[in-house]
């Protein structure tokens, strides 16, 4: 792949289009990497919130603009108004179930940065299903 075929690919409108994608696939990044500091509960669930309230912004962006990216990649992603509204479902839907599974923090477990870093993933996965045009 040249260059130029990539400049292709990732265009404004993919940008924009991929923004919600990317922010949660960053906070999931950014909370993976806090578990190596030693960080309170309270800090790593600002990181979650963050993630959730910036990905949900940002599908609220494209619900309400003027005009859509459209289809973006090559073809392969459709951002639309119906792709924004279900992502928008999606990640108010996580943010849900993350606040549901707060129990999970008063107790002393294990794997608690791994259950905030898939519920973010599983957010990316089902935003990206929404969009895409080519399953197989």
């Amino acid at each position: 792949m040249t260059l130029d075929v990539i400049k292709a690919l990732f265009d404004a409108n993919a940008w924009t289009a991929l923004a919600p994608l990317v922010a949660l696939a960053l906070g999931a990044l950014v909370v993976l990497l806090s578990s190596l500091l030693p960080l309170p509960k309270a800090a790593r669930a600002s990181l979650v919130f963050a993630a959730l309230l910036a990905a949900a912004a940002l599908h609220a962006r494209i619900l309400l603009a003027e005009s859509v990216p459209g289809t973006v990649l090559d073809g392969t992603f459709r951002c639309d108004r119906t792709t924004a509204m279900w992502g928008l479902i999606f990640v108010l839907g996580t943010g849900v179930a993350w606040l549901f599974s707060r129990h999970y923090y008063r107790e002393d477990r294990p794997f608690q940065t791994e259950h905030d870093v898939l519920m973010l993933v599983t957010a990316v996965g089902m935003s990206m299903m929404a969009g895409a045009r080519d399953l197989g």
